[in-house]
C-alpha cells in the first residue's frame, strides 16, 4: 500500500508539473447498481473469471509451481492485481493529495463525460475504455497515449467525430460498431446468436473473448447500411427466432441508451 500511494503521488504530481490537474470519478463502492448488473452480467462474470486466473497463475508462478521455460514474455506476463483495499487507498491518497474525487450513484462513463462538459478548461477524459470513442461529446485521451516529458503532458486527444471519419462511417453508426464488435451489454448476445457471422462479417479468435471482429470489418458492413435504417431490422437479423431476434434488440437497445445517457447528462440505469 505504501508503495501504490508513493506512486500515485508522484504520477499526480507530475501531471500538476505539466499543468493537468485530474478529477477522479469512482464507481459505486457496492460495484453497479442493480440495473447495470442486469445488462452487464455476462461481462462481468467474464472479467471476474479473468482477475482469479490472473491470480491464480501469479501464485503459481511465486511458488514455482510453474515450469516457464516453455512459455514466451507474453505468456508469463501478468496484469498486476488490485489488492483488498486497494481501492480505499488509492482513493485516501488521492484525497490527501486535494484532488477532487466524485462519487457516482451508477456506473460512471456518463458522468465522466457530463462532467468534463461542464467543466471549464477540461482537456478530456483520461482513462482505458474503448465506450469513450463512442459518447457524445467525449473527448478522450487513453491513458497509452499520455506521456510527460520534461514536464510537459503530451496526449493523443479522440473525438467521437474524428473516430467516425477515420472509419468511414457517420456519428450515428458509432453505437451501432460498439454493438457488433462487443461491448459490456451486447457482448453475450453477440458471440451467442453469432451475430457478426449471421451479417458475413469476418472474425478472429480471442483468448478469453470467444470470436471477435475488427473495427474496421465492422465499418465497412455498416457503410451498407443505407442511411437511416436500423440495424436490427438487417434482414438477417430478421430472420433469427423470435426469442433471439429480442434477445439480441433488447441488448442493442440497452446499449444506445447506455451512450445516449452521457449526451443528456443522465444515467438511465440510476
Amino acid at each position: 500500500f505504501s508503495s501504490m500511494a508513493a506512486a500515485l503521488t508522484a504520477y499526480v504530481e507530475q501531471l500538476r508539473k505539466g499543468g493537468v490537474e485530474l478529477v477522479v470519478c469512482l464507481d459505486p463502492a457496492e460495484g453497479v447498481s442493480v440495473g447495470d448488473l442486469e445488462r452487464k452480467r455476462h461481462e462481468m462474470a467474464s472479467r471476474f473469471e479473468q482477475r482469479c486466473d490472473n491470480i491464480s497463475r501469479m501464485m503459481l508462478h511465486l511458488h514455482n509451481g510453474e515450469d516457464l521455460q516453455d512459455w514466451d514474455d507474453k505468456e508469463v506476463k501478468v496484469d498486476w492485481s488490485m489488492p483488498p483495499l486497494g481501492m480505499a487507498q488509492a482513493v485516501a491518497t488521492l484525497q490527501a493529495l486535494g484532488v477532487r474525487v466524485i462519487g457516482c450513484e451508477s456506473e460512471a462513463d456518463a458522468a465522466v463525460v457530463a462532467e468534463m462538459r461542464n467543466t471549464p478548461g477540461a482537456v478530456g477524459v483520461l482513462g482505458k475504455d474503448s465506450d469513450f470513442f463512442v459518447f457524445p461529446g467525449a473527448r478522450y485521451v487513453p491513458h497509452d497515449c499520455l506521456t510527460v516529458e520534461d514536464g510537459k503532458v503530451y496526449g493523443r486527444v479522440f473525438t467521437r467525430a474524428s473516430v467516425a471519419a477515420s472509419l468511414g462511417i457517420s456519428e450515428e453508426r458509432l453505437p451501432d460498431l460498439a454493438a457488433l464488435l462487443g461491448n459490456d451489454i451486447t457482448t453475450e448476445a453477440v458471440q451467442r446468436l453469432d451475430v457478426p457471422g449471421k451479417l458475413s462479417i469476418a472474425t478472429f479468435p480471442t483468448k478469453t473473448r470467444g470470436r471477435r471482429a475488427t473495427p474496421e470489418a465492422v465499418a465497412a458492413f455498416l457503410q451498407t447500411l443505407p442511411v437511416g435504417t436500423p440495424l436490427q431490422d438487417h434482414p438477417a437479423l430478421a430472420a433469427l427466432g423470435s426469442e433471439d431476434a429480442q434477445s439480441f434488440a433488447a441488448a442493442l437497445a440497452a446499449s444506445h441508451a447506455f451512450y445516449a445517457d452521457a449526451a443528456d447528462g443522465t444515467d438511465s440505469a440510476a
